[in-house]
């Protein structure tokens, strides 16, 4: 009878490994922007340090702050300047690749990914129109949905605005996110339109299916005819008039700390809170003065619940929701700001970047001049250089934080905040790291994406419960 029970006890390691494996898949996926819909760029996995990267991919050119996502079997999903939307595998193979149509214009974020794996993407394309004898640029936006077979399912353009004197269709380099509740799906989408004198910013919610099913206006912003707007949506402007070719030069620009704040901060996309005990919220830094939260509802829309407004208009990164109905974001003017609870640390250059919050509830902080900062219970307690300015996000696993800079990738032990890897490069910092659901770290450059090796699997009898678990 003892082999009968050596073979049970086998069978049951070998179960209890499988769906150890599928837990810790699923729930260290990268689907959007930043990580999760929370924006936390938090993996629960544990990884390896990023030393020699294994396998490279060309991914063509990519604008500021457009990193990979991950399907949950691992597949790598990113889209470029180029309309491409392309797919690798976890080791960085091209697995497939499809051209959007040439009116549909460039995609300048990251896609997201669905629950049953389905990709989303947004691309926007400004034109001049010369019907009134005046040049006068006009925008469409347009969200394409793909199979993780590389099927190109539709492609949807976003709702019209009637802003005098013409007809907007809106521009945006913000990702889309993923809202989720009661077994339906939602994705979010600012997107900015302009008229005369004027601009509005709206928040957009299509079905799974392409249908809008929710439009609403977050800002108006009026200005001075004589002069020009400020906004993500000017810097798109400018950049689609100086290069239409493919509005790489004016978006891409030099390294960070030498570009102009217009054309070197990505438009901040939603972030999704995932309280069970709430329908989820939705959080949105208006890119003006404000951060808003949002309840929805697919049948009746948005409706406004908060809105956290500064003195003056100011840039800022995307925001973090964070538990207790409480999210955090950095400003331009160097502020990290906890929205709903109302403190605020404060440091003395620009923070670009969505704050990361790692496994044990500690943000790591980038600075847009180079440095990490670790934040708790509302304060700094640990500040490090970085080699190089930087307005990408931190990425963190259960055992380490990944940082790139203009001149490097550092790993950081996650418990010391030790350095114990630098690869240097050139012209990084603009495209955050991200990490595979096997524990693969993928990191970004101008010349294209790095793969770094996930860690050695267990053997069956090692099998331990995650390291950590999802803050």
């Amino acid at each position: 009878m003892k082999p009968r029970r050596d073979a049970k006890s086998k069978a049951i390691l070998v179960l209890l490994y499988i769906l150890a494996s599928v837990s810790s898949t699923l729930a260290a996926s990268w689907p959007t922007a930043h990580g999760s819909p929370t924006n936390t760029g938090f993996a629960r996995v544990d990884t390896h340090p990023a030393t020699f990267p294994t396998g490279f991919a060309d991914v063509g050119r990519v604008a500021p702050g457009a990193n990979p996502v991950t399907g949950p079997d691992g597949t790598v999903y990113i889209g470029n300047l180029a309309g491409e939307v392309i797919a690798l595998f976890p080791d960085g193979r091209p697995l497939w690749k499809r051209k959007i149509n040439p009116e549909h214009g460039a995609i300048f974020a990251s896609p997201a990914v669905g629950a049953d794996g389905s990709i989303y993407v947004v691309s926007s394309k400004t034109y001049m129109d010369h019907r009134s004898g005046v040049a006068i640029p006009l925008h469409m936006s347009f969200l394409h949905k793909f199979s993780p077979g590389a099927a190109w399912v539709f492609f949807r353009p976003f709702p019209m605005s009637s802003l005098y004197p013409f007809t907007d269709g809106g521009a945006t380099t913000a990702p889309p996110n993923i809202w989720f509740s009661n077994g339906t799906e939602a994705i979010m989408v600012p997107v900015e339109y302009r008229g005369l004198g004027r601009s509005e910013l709206r928040l957009i919610a299509f079905s799974t299916g392409g249908v809008v099913i929710g439009n609403q206006r977050v800002t108006l912003q009026i200005y001075d005819t004589s002069g020009s707007s400020s906004g993500f949506l000017q810097a798109l402007v400018d950049c689609f008039v100086s290069f239409p070719e493919g509005c790489i030069s004016n978006i891409s620009g030099p390294p960070p700390q030498e570009i102009l704040p217009e054309a070197s901060w990505p438009q901040p996309g939603v972030a999704v809170s995932t309280d069970p005990q709430v329908s989820p919220y939705i959080w949105l830094a208006d890119g003006i003065r404000s951060t808003i939260v949002y309840a929805f509802n697919p049948a009746a829309g948005f409706s406004e619940i908060y809105r956290f407004s500064d003195r003056f208009d100011r840039f800022s990164s995307p925001p973090v929701a964070l538990d207790s109905l409480d999210a955090v974001v950095g400003t331009e003017h160097g502020d990290l700001k906890f929205e709903h609870s109302g403190f605020l640390v404060h440091y003395t250059n620009p923070i670009t970047a969505a704050p990361t919050r790692m496994a044990d509830g500690r943000l790591a902080v980038i600075g847009r001049n180079g440095q990490v900062s670790i934040v708790s219970n509302h304060s700094e307690v640990l500040w490090l250089p970085l080699n190089g300015p930087s307005i990408a996000s931190a990425a963190a696993s259960c055992t380490h934080l990944f940082v790139s800079s203009t001149n490097e990738l550092v790993t950081f032990d996650a418990k010391s905040m030790t350095p114990i890897a630098r690869v240097p490069w050139t012209d990084g910092g603009r495209s955050a790291p991200i990490i595979g659901p096997q524990g693969h770290v993928y990191a970004m450059t101008n010349f294209g994406l790095f793969v770094f090796p996930p860690p050695q699997p267990l053997p069956i009898a090692g099998v331990a419960p995650p390291a950590c678990s999802t803050p």
